[in-house]
């Protein structure tokens, strides 16, 4: 047990360092001689000191120590991309004839638009491994067309050549839409972080300036998901938020081929209803482009340019939306009730996976159920329910044994008040009448006055005797 020590005079006199200041302080005023030790472990204050200050203790404790409400956050995060790309391009070409079995080939925009085609020249009967893999490649990607003169064309001076072209034309289409949906549980107040993801991994070089070779390396990036919030219920069922979310993305770069990650991130705070969903940020972009390769002065012939240029035209447009759904937890219905749509969403997604195949009875046959479907308590978590509203209930009998013993004494403590407010007022005594006659002639009759009333009991643990004197009778009656 490690007792909470005094860290310097407060207002009235004493103060406890922690989140018992206001109790030490309370406990000062009313007596000094009072002493708290915590105990972590068990999580209880050890009181030591008179009853009065140990009901000022139980009194702030009682107010502090309640059941915290529970806030379940839900996030959606919409991104959808839309990437429209028209690309349309030439390539020329042309073989001349050489030495031997070989040729020698010259090209217009071979690598990015048509690999490079051999042509063979007059009298050659092969060509290279390496360019018959380039023409196969060529005509595999996207759509081509390949034309190859049939005859040669002798040019004075430089040789016999093959002419040949190829056009090569594609549009392409690209939707995304990525959905991520996390959600989390807190205690109001309390902040509360989710991070879902993964590394992926990239190929780099890096260049030995010494030795003047690029050596390969291996770079991970990590791409996750991440929800960090801290929120605060108020008294009229609203929520305020503390939010940050950051989300990345795998992609591929659509005109470098390069891979890259796309990242967003929000930071802020907002007041929500209690289970009202609110857009709390968004992006809409759009981009559009025209990208031209040509040959220098050839490529800006009318018409006939288009054989030594080629374009790409596109739009990217990118639309994310983030949504916020706040839902407060006060008690044990209010989160069976998250639970029960949260199962029955996951069994709605396997549905749709599995169809016939997912049969509901088999999937949850594992875990314990009562006679109406719900799922029910093991013997362990029955156990410690049953012990904790055991422990509960005497609790409870010894608060209400100690209340009333409490109202017991401040009865007795108020009769002994009363009786010594009578002290020194006769006045305030009760006159006792006479019987008979034989008095003063002032009253009819006569008889012989009744003996007074003995005096009150002394008051209770005072030890003394009562000295006040007895009340005067009245003059007997004539």
């Amino acid at each position: 047990m490690t007792p909470l020590r005094p860290q310097g005079p407060g207002p009235n006199g004493g103060g406890i360092g922690g989140s018992g200041g206001g109790i030490e302080a309370t406990v000062a005023e009313l007596d000094e001689g009072t002493k708290i030790t915590a105990d972590e472990q068990s999580n209880s204050l050890l009181i030591t000191g008179s009853r009065a200050a140990y009901n000022a203790i139980n009194s702030i404790v009682r107010k502090l120590d309640v059941r915290r409400s529970q806030v379940f956050v839900e996030a959606d995060i919409l991104d959808i991309n839309v990437d429209n790309r028209f690309k349309f391009g030439t390539s020329i070409f042309s073989g001349r004839g050489g030495q031997g079995n070989s040729s020698v080939l010259t090209t217009w925009e071979a690598s990015s638009l048509a690999p490079l085609v051999a042509s063979q020249a007059a009298g050659s009967q092969s060509t290279s491994a390496a360019a018959v893999e380039k023409v196969a490649g060529a005509f595999a990607e996207d759509m081509t067309i390949g034309v190859l003169a049939g005859n040669s064309v002798e040019v004075p001076g430089l040789g016999t050549f093959t002419p040949g072209a190829l056009i090569k034309l594609i549009k392409t289409d690209s939707n995304t839409r990525v959905l991520s949906s996390p959600h989390i549980l807190t205690a109001n107040n309390e902040e509360a972080k989710i991070t879902v993801g993964e590394k992926i991994f990239f190929k780099s070089a890096e260049f030995n300036a010494q030795t003047g070779v690029a050596i390969p390396k291996v770079e991970k990036e990590d791409v996750d998901l991440t929800l960090s919030l801290k929120p605060n219920i108020s008294n009229a069922n609203y929520v305020t938020m503390k939010v940050d979310l950051e989300s990345s993305t795998p992609q591929v770069d659509s005109q470098t081929g390069l891979p890259k990650i796309n990242k967003r991130k929000t930071s802020q705070n907002l007041t929500v209803k209690n289970m009202q969903t609110v857009v709390v940020s968004g992006l809409v972009q759009s981009t559009e482009y025209e990208t031209y390769r040509k040959i220098p002065l050839l490529g800006d012939i009318p018409i006939i340019g288009w054989l030594f240029r080629n374009s790409t035209i596109g739009s990217v447009r990118n639309n994310l939306v983030i949504f916020l759904t706040p839902h407060i937890i006060y008690g044990a219905d209010d989160l069976a009730a998250v639970y029960q749509r949260k199962i029955k969403e996951r069994d709605e997604f396997l549905e749709q996976i599995y169809g016939s195949r997912f049969k509901k009875d088999d999937f949850y046959a594992l875990l314990p159920k009562s006679a109406d479907g719900e799922f029910k308590e093991d013997t362990n978590d029955r156990r410690e329910r049953e012990q904790r509203e055991q422990a509960i209930r005497e609790a409870e009998s010894r608060e209400e044994a100690e209340k009333k013993s409490e109202e017991k004494a401040e009865d007795i403590d108020n009769a002994n008040e009363a009786a010594e407010g009578s002290e020194g007022h006769p006045s305030d005594a009760i006159p006792v009448p006479f019987i008979g006659g034989g008095g003063s002639s002032e009253s009819s009759g006569g008889g012989a006055p009744l003996p007074p009333p003995p005096p009150p009991p002394p008051p209770a643990g005072d030890g003394g005797s009562f000295d006040a004197p007895p009340p005067e009778p009245p003059p007997p009656v004539e």
